[in-house]
């Protein structure tokens, strides 16, 4: 048996695992080793992201906790409020066309950048309160993302937990973990029972990223919102690099 290719996958899931949990579009890196050393076809790879993207939060979870770091209540909300929207684009997963998703990245992505160029408020860590409609309608479509492409939900969920929860990149993060687990698994149990996940190449990519994520969540909290911050841009300046390098290849 030829075992390269898993351990491809198993790397490959660690640096997506790390990038995830600290930011988000590590599934890049989770559809090129699935594409390269499995062969998957677009729409097969998209299905096998999820038990990583569900290794990254449960691993990130245990991770923050390992550090005395809990994640809010109100978080496990969110997630919850997101669980009908990954079940809704889990099926559009299997239909809708792939300019679909790269122009939502395209936004995403600059929204990210905004959000992070912009000013920190004077009055310190607070936000403005959202009413209850615009916060469930902001996490049905976080969760609708999660279910059509995996890719940049970490990206979408900073945008919006910037929004309602915090600007501080460290309890972001640290709440990002419920929203994963939440999406995640209702839309692996999705694509699960309808038979589009190949489940031997997506669970040596779900065990790397769980070692990915489990480091990345320790590390964060000792390096802070600075080091977080970082890899937010970088992260968000790669995918702008993929983007184009993928439209006029």
């Amino acid at each position: 048996m030829d075992w390269s290719p898993l351990l491809v996958l198993l790397a490959s899931g660690a640096a997506m695992g790390f990038i995830n949990n600290l930011a988000g579009a590590g599934g890049l890196i989770g559809l090129l080793a699935l594409d390269v050393a499995v062969l998957l076809d677009p729409t097969g790879a998209n299905a096998a992201l999820r038990p990583a993207a569900l290794a990254i939060g449960l691993s990130g979870l245990v991770g923050f906790y390992s550090k005395g770091k809990k994640v809010p209540a109100r978080a496990w909300g969110f997630g919850l409020a997101a669980v009908p929207g990954a079940v809704a684009g889990s099926i559009l997963a299997l239909t809708l066309p792939e300019w679909v998703y790269m122009g939502s990245l395209i936004v995403v992505v600059l929204a990210v950048l905004a959000q992070q160029f912009r000013p920190a408020p004077k009055s310190g860590d607070a936000q403005k309160p959202v009413s209850m409609g615009l916060g469930m309608l902001l996490f049905t479509l976080v969760g609708l993302h999660m279910g059509f492409l995996q890719v940049a939900v970490g990206l979408l969920i900073i945008l919006t937990l910037g929004r309602v929860h915090s600007r501080d990149l460290l309890l972001v993060n640290s709440a990002k973990t419920a929203i994963v687990i939440c999406t995640a698994g209702a839309s692996t149990l999705s694509l699960g029972l309808s038979g589009a996940i190949a489940w031997e190449p997506a669970l040596w990519l779900a065990a790397g990223a769980a070692i990915g994520s489990f480091t990345a969540s320790r590390w964060s909290i000792s390096k802070g919102h600075g080091a977080v911050r970082v890899v937010v841009l970088l992260v968000c300046l790669l995918v702008l690099i993929r983007i184009l390098f993928i439209s006029f290849a």
